[in-house]
């Protein structure tokens, strides 16, 4: 094979020619005899007979483009090109590359393709895979499309080419860490839109920067990948949107976002937040969160995190869901939210009347105070149902916050309140506990009628009636109920009197907490 598909002559033992054949690092490119100085010309012979494909009057000479971008200008008479300068003619054109694979560069040689690349108005990239980590070129517009960026990779403040979307990246791919580049002064900015449907297969890190524009223009088509994402002392202008994505982790950390926050229907495995301030709307719709927390952050307006899945059901590490110290100055909305490791809300600061409303909050690591707040925002919407519901979660956790202590008259008033009726949310246990009750002290009752008592042991008589008669007395002297008491049987009839009361009670408690308008 003696040619590249695109007509040129292959590189020596390569299958393709110069500009289409496979790269390395720059260290290994650079020990080849001749390999990254003839993708230097070859690179000039690309873009001049680019440039000599647009239709103009009057252009330059071949030699006199290549001897322009190659910086040899000077050595050049000018007298055959008076009519317009040769530096303006090149920078009017879009040079489009197609395919060509970007080595490694390196300022100090002299076959740097970066610095003819920045004689260039504009460039769009097309289907080009980069070996290198940069190309920070200031004055030229500039266009990924469809690339993909082998190594890692930093992002500069580009002039972007105008397209039908304005982004700077198009469906890229990138295989190794994406970054930012602080500046010599304290934030940065990057202003035009950055990323639209790209694939991250390691890590996007953004650090003391200011992001002026979108970061993400993705379409809600598909599920895109973004390994790992961590934002530091980042200030962003204008929406953040990153929706459909699979994130393995998000920490974002000394962020302000001072437009919408939109983060819905990601799958997120592990999810921080650290003293960031989100100023308007954080949208967290749909978002299913494996571990997440959210620390000393501040939201100053609605915050929503509807359909939202917090936990996993199948993972062995169970991870509850936190908010510490983190203050809510207006609406949050956790309706429908499901947290399968439980929820932690002890030292949430929340100024409006939080919605939570048709939520499943697993016992498992949630604290009584959980509970309490969850129970306390139902209670001050009228909803007297769904509060009794997690009023019987927060005395489960009380019963439990009791276990080891010595306060074993109330300990043990728990376990009987959570025995005979769940903690009044049950009607059914009173109900049969009445029953079985009933049954008993008719039996009893029968077998006082029958003196069946007296016929198990001669010997034991004398010691029950004595017995029997001092209790009998003590509970005649109850003068409310001493009429409805069973003579003969009195304490008998005030035990029975005692459980059938408790019994009723529960039942219209139980009943009520289930109707109560």
């Amino acid at each position: 094979m003696n040619n590249c598909e695109c007509g040129k002559k292959v590189f020596e033992n390569e299958s393709q020619c110069i500009l289409h054949c496979d790269k390395e690092d720059y260290q290994s490119d650079r020990i080849k005899i001749g390999f990254l100085g003839t993708f230097y010309s070859e690179l000039i012979d690309y873009i001049t007979d680019k440039i000599l494909e647009f239709p103009h009057d009057n252009p330059p000479t071949s030699a006199q483009i290549k001897m322009h971008l190659d910086g040899t200008i000077n050595k050049l008479s000018m007298n055959s090109y008076e009519r317009r300068d040769i530096k303006e003619f090149i920078r009017s054109w879009t040079i489009d590359f197609t395919k060509i694979k970007f080595p490694g560069h390196d300022s100090r040689d002299n076959y740097d393709y970066k610095k003819v690349l920045e004689k260039l108005g504009a460039a769009s990239f097309n289907f080009c895979e980069f070996y290198t980590d940069n190309l920070d070129i200031k004055g030229t517009k500039l266009f990924f499309d469809e690339c993909i960026f082998h190594h890692n990779w930093f992002l500069y403040n580009h002039k972007i080419l105008e397209t039908s979307t304005n982004v700077l990246y198009q469906i890229c791919t990138f295989e190794d860490t994406v970054s930012t580049v602080s500046g010599d002064y304290d934030k940065p900015e990057i202003e035009g839109t950055i990323f639209s449907n790209c694939i991250f297969n390691k890590k996007l890190i953004l650090e003391h920067i200011t992001i002026k524009s979108w970061l993400f223009l993705n379409s809600n088509e598909q599920n895109l990948i973004l390994k790992k994402i961590r934002i530091y002392d980042c200030w962003f202008e204008e929406y953040f949107i990153a929706n459909n994505l699979e994130i393995e982790s998000f920490h974002c950390e000394k962020c302000k976002f001072k437009q919408k926050f939109e983060f819905k229907e990601n799958l997120v495995k592990e999810f921080k937040i650290d003293d960031t301030n989100f100023e308007t709307i954080a949208d967290f719709y749909k978002t299913s969160f494996v571990d997440f927390k959210i620390y000393k952050s501040i939201f100053y307006d609605y915050v929503g995190f509807e359909d939202c899945l917090f936990g996993t059901t199948t993972s062995k590490i169970i991870t509850k869901s936190e908010f510490i110290y983190s203050i809510f100055m207006s609406f949050i909305n956790f309706r429908n939210a499901r947290f399968n490791n439980g929820l932690d809300l002890t030292s949430i600061n929340i100024k409006g009347i939080p919605n939570f409303y048709n939520v499943y909050v697993s016992s498992t690591n949630t604290n009584r105070e959980t509970f309490r707040r969850i129970k306390d925002s139902f209670d001050k919407v009228g909803n007297f149902i769904e509060a009794n519901n997690f009023y019987a979660l927060e005395m489960q956790k009380f019963k439990e916050e009791l276990k080891n202590s010595n306060q074993k008259a109330k300990k043990y008033l728990l376990y009987l309140y959570e025995f005979t009726s769940n903690f009044g949310q049950s009607y059914v246990r009173p109900l049969l506990i009445l029953l079985l009750s009933a049954i008993l002290y008719w039996l009893i009752v029968l077998g006082y009628e029958n003196n069946l008592l007296y016929s198990i042991s001669n010997y034991i008589n004398a010691p029950i009636n004595v017995l029997a008669q001092l209790l009998n007395n003590i509970s005649s002297s109850i003068l409310p109920i001493s009429k409805f008491l069973r003579e003969g049987m009195e304490f008998i009839s005030l035990v029975f009197y005692i459980i059938f009361s408790i019994c009723i009670w529960l039942i219209i408690l139980a009943i009520k907490r289930s109707t109560r308008r």
